[in-house]
């Protein structure tokens, strides 16, 4: 089926909406849907004393 230029979705010009979509978190392994596309770790590793001490310790 093709849609007519009318029906097409615009995006020129802007940001392409984020889908929502399952990825795997990077800590955990487990399956989480990611709120925007560069979320790699699931909210429950994201609250964890692991992640939030491994933040402190970054060098810039």
């Amino acid at each position: 089926m093709k849609l007519k230029e009318e029906d097409r979705p615009n995006y020129r010009g802007s940001v392409m909406p984020d889908a929502a979509v399952k990825r795997r978190c990077l800590m955990c392994k487990d399956m989480f849907e990611r709120a925007w596309s560069g979320e790699r770790v699931c909210k429950r590793c994201r609250g964890s004393g692991t992640w939030k001490n491994s933040l402190a310790h970054r060098s810039i």
